[in-house]
């Protein structure tokens, strides 16, 4: 049997198009009908679909679906929105992009993975966090809240190079966070690409739009007050090495704006992909405990009472697993690796039209059984060998499912994510042994839970609460 994401040639050629098609039609349906007038549009919408389905991907051989229905449009154009064709994710792979992903990964190479730096800021945050914890032992807390302020306070202080010492800094990223993951919700990316005079009108979109745009520029008013303290050859965080960057012959492309760009994708991209990851991987050690005790183990043999290392990874197979498993069952973008043709070509019977824009189904990759034996339950042995050793990259197992992307234009932070993750796992357990919560039922493992309930562009957990309780004895 074929994957049910995937299709095949004999009969099931085109049903992701479609099923996306059906609930995107039935979401509009629902924003539609309370006025008569909008609800006479949404029919003859939903008959212009249905003669479109069935007169159009004749002769042509096209994928099934409507002509001229433009479905990532509003994607596109709200990064332009955002971000002004100065991000390293959506605009063209060009000697610009070449460039600003250089700089990109040589200021992630003095603050990244190995740095004294990075392992510093991270446990002197979870350090905290711990001392916390310790405080409310034995109590329900919601898992949200214990992560939320320490990822910000890291990503604050490697951006500035000094820990807040209000929250102003702190709600200003919040809020670009909170308002540009709402503007990529599915029910605004539809509204602004059916309807796209709702981007000038006065409407609720509008005013996401608004106060998306509100939050930028006070991101741009942060970034020029920081500027305003720069000495050349101090460098305090990552911004200074962009503004020294900025300095140096032939850099003039990188503009203010380019560095304003810059810090916002670290924080929208870093700080919501990491805390999504986190949320399910504490979710799913709250649903298997012989998970937990089991990287706990590998904590006690290779970290004993010590502080832990990003280099304690390459020791560390079993705890890897659960961060790549994690990443792998609970996937947070549903569309990743968007890619243009740049010629026509042929797939699996159907003609793709050069300048057509491909997007990697997630969950096809992630959740398909060919490769993944039962897919949705978590299992962090699939990813070892019979000696518990974590497969290489180019194992084909690894290499069926890719969180970060692939080719030329992967995510230049995975290195960067992977080892926050780690530490703030291990730190955690290396201290903590996880219950489930008195106050409400435990949360599902199986995000299939979730599916009608998560929305923006990075999928999130539902809120849920445990408890932590000091470890008394270490298992080995």
């Amino acid at each position: 049997m074929p994957h049910k994401c995937c299709g095949d040639s004999t009969g099931q050629k085109g049903q992701v198009i479609q099923q996306y098609r059906m609930t995107s039609v039935q979401s509009l349906a629902v924003w539609l009908t309370p006025s008569y007038g909008l609800a006479l549009l949404t029919t003859l919408l939903l008959a212009w679909l249905l003669v479109s389905t069935l007169l159009t991907g004749r002769g042509k051989n096209l994928p099934p679906g409507p002509r001229g229905w433009r479905a990532i449009y509003s994607i596109v154009k709200l990064t332009e929105f955002l971000f002004s064709n100065k991000d390293i994710i959506f605009v063209p792979y060009d000697t610009r992009q070449r460039r600003l992903r250089r700089i990109f990964h040589s200021v992630m190479g003095v603050y990244g993975e190995g740095a004294e730096r990075f392992e510093s800021l991270v446990l002197g945050e979870l350090g905290l966090m711990v001392d916390e914890l310790r405080g409310c032992a034995g109590r329900d807390v919601r898992m949200d809240e214990v992560l939320g302020k320490p990822l910000k306070n890291i990503l604050c202080m490697l951006l500035l190079g000094e820990r807040p010492h209000t929250t102003d800094h702190v709600e200003i990223m919040e809020r670009f966070d909170f308002r540009a993951n709402k503007i990529f919700t599915t029910k605004v990316q539809l509204a602004l690409t059916l309807f796209p005079f709702l981007w000038w009108v006065p409407n609720k979109y509008r005013t996401y739009l608004d106060q998306a745009g509100d939050s930028r520029r006070d991101v741009q008013k942060l970034i020029t007050d920081h500027r305003s303290s720069y000495v050349p050859g101090k460098h305090r965080g990552m911004l200074d090495t962009l503004f020294e960057a900025q300095r140096k012959p032939g850099n003039e492309w990188l503009d203010d704006e380019t560095v304003t760009v810059y810090a916002t994708i670290l924080f929208f991209g870093s700080h919501v992909t990491t805390r999504s990851t986190l949320l399910a991987a504490f979710m799913f050690l709250l649903n298997n405990p012989d998970v937990v005790r089991k990287v706990q183990e590998e904590i006690d043999r290779v970290i004993g009472d010590r502080l832990p290392r990003v280099s304690d990874r390459s020791d560390m197979n079993y705890t890897e697993a659960v961060v790549l498993e994690t990443l792998r069952t609970y996937y947070q973008i549903p569309f990743i690796s968007l890619r243009n043709a740049r010629e026509d070509f042929e797939y699996k019977g159907y003609t793709i039209p050069k300048k057509t824009m491909i997007m990697t189904n997630s969950e096809c990759l992630d959740y398909n059984p060919d490769h993944f034996e039962d897919p949705m339950k978590f299992k962090p042995e699939r990813l070892l060998d019979s000696k518990g050793t974590i497969y290489p990259a180019d194992h084909p197992v690894r290499k069926a499912f890719m969180p970060f992307g692939l080719g030329a234009r992967i995510c230049p932070g995975e290195v960067f994510a992977r080892s926050r993750i780690f530490l703030f796992i291990v730190h955690v357990l290396q201290n903590f042994d996880i219950f489930p919560p008195d106050s409400e039922p435990i949360v599902k493992e199986d995000p299939r839970a979730y599916d009608k309930t998560l929305e923006g562009f990075v999928r999130q957990t539902p809120p849920y609460k445990l408890k932590f309780r000091p470890r008394t004895a270490k298992t080995c």
